[in-house]
């Protein structure tokens, strides 16, 4: 398969939004910003223009796996690289900030999946689990079959429960295995029916902004109404959810928009050397020690200043987070590559494929 550097670059423009996500969030800004004020709807405008970041992580994942051979070994290796960071971000607090690793931390750093110590990694695992399946699905499946399935749960189990705060199908706001298993099967299904090729470039790019500035108005429409009148307040955030149509619509417009994106010698360098790196950014910033020592409350002075340095200052926090774990992602790949883990991973894969085609052929 043809490299697409736009779904390269997607991969580390998703995981910049993710890192703004977070600047704003945990970092202390938006509950820092005093409510209905200037600086409180630009940090809501960038947040909600943020959080189709994760969607996009999924649709990718259908998008260039859905017809790649489910192997062990990339599970193997997935579950070493987020063990580095679980237990290396241990041994340093150990050090430094002895007192913060307990027995469960310690515990979180070993099991990482089952303790789910990243919720995204964990639902991923069980993704990967059931890929082989998925994957006949979208080999086997008839397209008509596979519209009608995916317009029923955009209907279904994203509009309607959205709009009236419920979540009859379990989904957990997004943040659950069901919920990536849909985005896998609906990426899969933009690319092996080529959706970007019959869709212009602008047209994507409008699509997002369109759909941003509505979802931007909902928020701002619900929450000044007089609420004296009608409590339309309760609903103010229900698009600021990953399974909302409109964060949705957001990321597979993106996905389309930059799969189409033509990039010059030094850009698809530049992607080729950075997106590899990607899930490492994650990895790192969101390391339970790191999130409540590290990044919980940094940004929140960042409101103080008037808003256009406010959000220079949120742009450029991000960026360091980005920058800084993307270095040591790429320290982690050079040192896995040094004492040869990929090898070992592949062995080991091997080994137990040699078992399970004793005892449960296929």
């Amino acid at each position: 398969m043809k490299r697409n550097y736009g779904i390269d670059a997607l991969r580390m423009l998703s995981m910049f939004m993710i890192a703004m996500l977070h600047v704003l969030g945990q970092g202390g800004m938006l509950g820092a910003a005093e409510e209905n004020s200037v600086k409180y709807w630009i940090l809501w405008f960038l947040e909600l223009a943020c959080f189709c970041s994760a969607n996009c992580f999924a649709l990718i994942s259908g998008y260039v796996m859905y017809k790649s051979k489910a192997k062990l070994s990339r599970a193997l290796s997935l579950w070493l690289q987020v063990v580095f960071y679980t237990v290396g971000a241990t041994i340093v607090f150990l050090v430094i900030k002895p007192k913060v690793v307990g027995l469960g931390v310690v515990a979180d750093a070993i099991f990482p999946v089952s303790r789910m110590h990243y919720w995204y990694i964990s639902a991923y695992f069980g993704l990967l689990v059931l890929q082989p399946l998925l994957n006949l699905i979208m080999e086997h499946a008839e397209k008509k079959l596979l519209e009608r399935v995916l317009l029923t749960v955009f209907v279904l189990f994203c509009t309607v429960p959205t709009f009236l705060k419920s979540d009859p199908y379990l989904l957990g706001g997004g943040y659950t295995m069901a919920w990536l298993i849909l985005l896998y099967l609906a990426g899969a299904y933009i690319h092996k029916y080529d959706v970007a090729e019959k869709i212009k470039k602008s047209t994507a790019w409008l699509v997002f902004g369109i759909t941003l500035l509505v979802t931007f108005g909902y928020k701002m429409g619900m929450q000044l109404f007089p609420q004296n009148i009608l409590p339309t307040g309760i609903f103010k955030n229900v698009l600021a959810s990953y399974n909302a149509p409109t964060t949705i619509i957001m990321a597979v417009a993106l996905l389309i928009a930059l799969s189409k994106q033509d990039f010059g010698t030094v850009g698809r360098k530049v992607i080729a050397w950075c997106a590899p790196a990607a899930l490492g950014v994650y990895l790192l910033h969101t390391n339970k020690l790191v999130w409540q020592f590290v990044i919980k409350g940094f940004s929140k002075c960042f409101v103080e200043y008037h808003w256009a340095v406010m959000i220079l200052l949120a742009l450029a926090a991000a960026l360091v987070i980005y920058v800084v774990c993307t270095l040591a992602e790429k320290l982690r790949i050079w040192l896995f590559k040094l004492v040869k883990l990929d090898v070992l991973c592949q062995k080991v894969a091997q080994w137990v494929d040699k078992i399970l085609n004793k005892y449960i052929p296929v």
